[in-house]
């Protein structure tokens, strides 16, 4: 077991070192993603679960840029529970999952099209950040900013 102290062996020049670069949220628009880690766990209200999804950018711009999504698939409010569920139901149905899901890993790695938007904190405590508000398959239809949709055909790998 190594001893700890307050000394480092070589001095650390803050003047010379670089810092971690500022956060930018994605642009928002759809994007080809996998859903790198999942799993399930409790709210911290302790009133449901949620399932915690990371999902990871596939594209050539962003790729290798990660996402969380946060879906209440429990609640004790069913209006709460019943989004959280249709989410999962839709990230199912994109990942080509038809049975009955209790094993989150079937869904380890499957590739979707997901909506993203940037969320800005009202009050301006909390840094801007993405949003997942629609996943489908590969191969769906896009939105575009003007509202109308364009086919999305190209198979991404």
């Amino acid at each position: 077991m190594s001893e700890l102290t307050n000394v480092l062996a070589e001095a650390f020049d803050v003047a010379s070192e670089e810092g971690t670069p500022k956060f930018e949220p994605l642009p928002a628009g759809a994007y080809v993603a996998s859903i790198n880690d999942i799993k399930v766990g409790p709210l911290k209200s302790r009133k449901g679960q949620a399932v915690l999804a990371t999902w990871e950018i596939d594209d050539d711009k962003y790729g290798g840029r990660l996402i969380w999504d946060r879906i209440i698939i429990t609640h004790e409010s069913a209006e709460a529970m019943k989004f959280g569920r249709r989410k999962f139901r839709d990230i199912a149905d994109a990942c080509g999952i038809k049975e009955t899901i209790t094993d989150l890993s079937v869904l380890q790695g499957k590739r979707c099209l997901i909506v993203v938007k940037i969320e800005t904190d009202p009050s301006g405590q909390y840094a801007p950040k993405n949003k997942i508000v629609r996943v489908s398959p590969i191969g769906v239809e896009k939105p575009r900013a003007n509202g109308k949709a364009e086919l999305n055909d190209e198979i991404p790998f």
